[in-house]
């Protein structure tokens, strides 16, 4: 994030972390399916204002070297932390520098990618001006910025919150003895409110929850510093349409599927037909408080009616299971999918459900949309025949309302990741970088992974140089020396002899997270 001063972002970094909708495949998709042209992935300029540390920019630029990326922010504290991973990756495609976004001008160059993900709601009018100014002076013509901030209805609540934690810290001055402070009062008010069945109360408690999963970096930052403005989502858009710049659509555009109401969601259609209204109501619907909003040129074509055709151009993938025994795919008979959500998606359609069992074959990875209705007619028909065109629009349209549900993933390409455990697996530098230092690890999906002590000890050992044979030695040592520990289900120490299927199944584990290269 950028603020006015550099003082609380050097005492208190924000976590630098990656955000897989930033990600320049992420808005290209979004633009492909508003009936644009995006700018080639594999080949583009990006630049983020306020990047923090690198952790969401630098991992772009390892995992797509022919691009080329620029983050900028306020915290000379966090850019040098960048700069330290950029240099022991020995990346030349990506800068970092400590700067203002006041500061950037017509000279800095056109990219073809903005991102600005936690600033615009946390910095001055005049820094919000700029901004937007930036994603229209240095966007290039089919270029899509991204910008992300707080929103009403649904931050008016915690407002309430944050009001209160600010009159009680306003004498303390050190960073983390406020978020204490300010943990402390809305404890004492959680406890207060007890078990009150009220609207009130039940605020209280989610945000407690909320704040204390959170860590102290996103109390302090969310809730505590100086500004911290929320405004509606058709405010922004009209900001942004005085800087040139028009609504092309959330890069998360599942977000908050299936809690509108089929009435509200039919009352909506009946309102408006433009997308600006129809978000805005959908915002009053489900009370938003944050949105991840995509702009782009005012003279580009964009086009927000829902085109299954569009689908065809994309690459397809879902982290989907099957909950029900023995699927039939061929018959009208009901079968239920699974995300990792919980989000639970049943059909009766054979088109459908070949359409999932065959994405869970090949999960994590994505592939074409040919490729999908090959093995939708193999699996759903038990046909090596052509599918007909107007079972490909209908499965291209299946497709499409997965995507905006969330259960299934569109890309523009495929990111260089090998699910195959080769003889001397390779992983990324950065990733065994990060599992060296204990930290997130992030994927070539650009998510975050969580990983076990066994398989950060086995990443690390992961540079292509050993075999398997060598892979068990360098643990078996570890286990010996005491620098790493094994254990069963129930805590306790287990047998060394269990080490080679412990190996495998790492190795598994790593190469489905999408950790192993060529």
């Amino acid at each position: 994030m950028q603020t006015d001063s550099v003082t609380s972002y050097d005492e208190l970094p924000y976590h630098s972390n990656p955000f897989h909708y930033t990600h320049p495949d992420a808005l290209a998709t979004a633009a492909i399916l508003a009936g644009l042209e995006a700018p080639d992935v594999q080949r583009c300029r990006v630049l983020e204002l306020g990047c923090a540390g690198g952790g969401n920019l630098i991992p772009m630029a390892e995992g797509l070297p022919e691009s080329n990326f620029v983050g900028i922010d306020l915290s000379a504290r966090q850019v040098a932390q960048g700069q330290a991973i950029i240099d022991a990756l020995k990346l030349q495609n990506i800068q970092l520098e400590a700067m203002s976004i006041l500061d950037v001008t017509p000279k800095f160059g056109q990219f073809d990618y903005i991102i600005c993900h936690g600033v615009y709601s946390w910095v001055p009018p005049a820094v919000q001006e700029k901004i937007l100014e930036i994603c229209n002076v240095n966007l290039s013509r089919n270029g899509v910025a991204y910008v992300s901030y707080n929103t009403y209805p649904g931050w008016h609540m915690r407002q309430m919150i944050r009001e209160m934690m600010l009159f009680h810290v306003e004498q303390v001055r050190d960073p983390r003895q406020r978020v204490r402070e300010a943990l402390t009062l809305l404890d004492m008010l959680v406890h207060s409110a007890g078990n009150h069945d009220t609207p009130y109360a039940q605020l209280l408690k989610d945000e407690m929850e909320t704040l204390q999963s959170a860590g102290e970096h996103y109390v302090f930052h969310e809730h505590l510093e100086d500004i911290n403005e929320p405004l509606y989502f058709h405010q922004f858009v009209k900001r942004a349409a005085a800087k040139g710049l028009q609504y092309l659509g959330e890069a998360q555009s599942y977000e908050g599927a299936g809690r509108i109401d089929p009435s509200a969601a039919q009352w909506l259609m009946q309102q408006t037909n433009d997308a600006v209204r129809r978000e805005q109501y959908c915002d009053f619907i489900m009370s938003r408080r944050f949105r991840w909003t995509l702009l782009c040129h005012d003279d580009q074509p964009v086009d927000h009616t829902p085109d299954p055709r569009r689908v065809e151009k994309l690459q397809i993938a879902a982290i989907l299971n099957c909950s029900t025994p023995d699927p039939d795919l061929r018959s009208d008979a009901k079968v239920t999918f699974v995300s990792p959500k919980n989000v639970e998606l049943t059909s009766d359609n054979p088109i459908v459900k070949g359409a999932l069992a065959a994405l869970i074959r090949h999960k994590p990875a994505a592939i074409s949309f040919d490729t999908l209705c090959q093995e939708i007619q193999r699996m759903a028909r038990g046909t090596d025949e052509p599918m007909s065109d107007a079972d490909r629009q209908f499965a291209a349209g299946a497709m499409l309302q997965c995507h905006h549900s969330g259960t299934v993933e569109l890309h523009t390409y495929l990111p260089p990741f090998t699910l195959k455990v080769g003889e001397r697996p390779k992983a990324m530098l950065m990733a065994r970088l990060q599992a060296a230092d204990q930290a997130l690890i992030t994927s070539r999906r650009h998510r975050i992974i969580h990983l076990n002590p066994f398989d950060f000890q086995v990443l690390m050992l992961l540079d292509g140089t050993r075999d398997r044979a060598a892979l068990l030695t360098a643990i078996e040592a570890a286990v010996a020396s005491g620098e790493l520990g094994i254990k069963d289900k129930e805590g306790n120490a287990s047998d060394p002899s269990v080490l080679p299927d412990l190996l495998d199944h790492s190795l598994r584990r790593i190469a489905f997270a999408a950790l192993l290269v060529e």
